[in-house]
């Protein structure tokens, strides 16, 4: 894993930016899953049986829903000299608004969470509209920071992701003259 963070560091360290997609396997494999099940419904309603109808309008609706992805899933978290950007939800953190971050799987799903500052969340909350406040996943962590999950699947593995995120905070983070540099712990 080293290896690959190290790569993340040295592609910001040469460009300045480091760009993260989606991993467009998964929408691939549920259109053509749900295309194949449409077509066995449309073959249903061919033959005389009234569910395919049901079959048909299920999968398609998952069809059209793949495609989407596909359509609207182009470079998604943007690391760069600034900080951090989830281009989706309009979500610019400065490094220095950022507590920290780190992996994480639930239920085989893996995901990134990236600590915030409680005054950059307020601040950010506070400039949504009412309606889309909570469109981000927010979690708290045990000492009540407030934490953005990071979409998943993502073209880099998250606990990669993760520890190049956290290599990058310590590395901004100012020492003790107040330069930057990786604090002591």
């Amino acid at each position: 894993m080293t290896r690959e963070v190290d790569e993340l560091r040295d592609r910001l360290a040469a460009t300045g930016r480091v760009e993260i997609g989606f991993d467009r396997r998964r929408p691939v494999l549920l259109v053509v899953g749900s295309a194949g099940f449409a077509a066995i419904g449309a073959w249903m309603v061919a033959s005389g049986d009234g569910i395919g109808w049901l079959v048909v309008v299920t999968f398609g609706a998952c069809v059209l829903a793949g495609l989407r992805q596909l359509a609207t899933s182009g470079d998604v978290v943007v690391v760069d000299e600034r900080g951090v950007t989830y281009e989706r939800w309009g979500l610019e953190v400065a490094w220095s608004d950022l507590g920290g971050a780190f992996g994480g799987a639930t239920r085989g799903r893996h995901f990134v969470q990236v600590a915030l500052t409680p005054a950059y969340f307020q601040q950010f909350r506070a400039s949504r509209p009412p309606h889309r406040r909570w469109t981000l996943q927010v979690a708290r962590t045990d000492d009540d920071a407030p934490v953005i999950v990071l979409p998943s699947p993502l073209a880099v593995d998250s606990t990669v992701l993760a520890a190049f995120l956290a290599a990058e905070v310590d590395a901004r983070r100012p020492d003790a003259a107040g330069e930057p540099g990786v604090r002591p712990d």
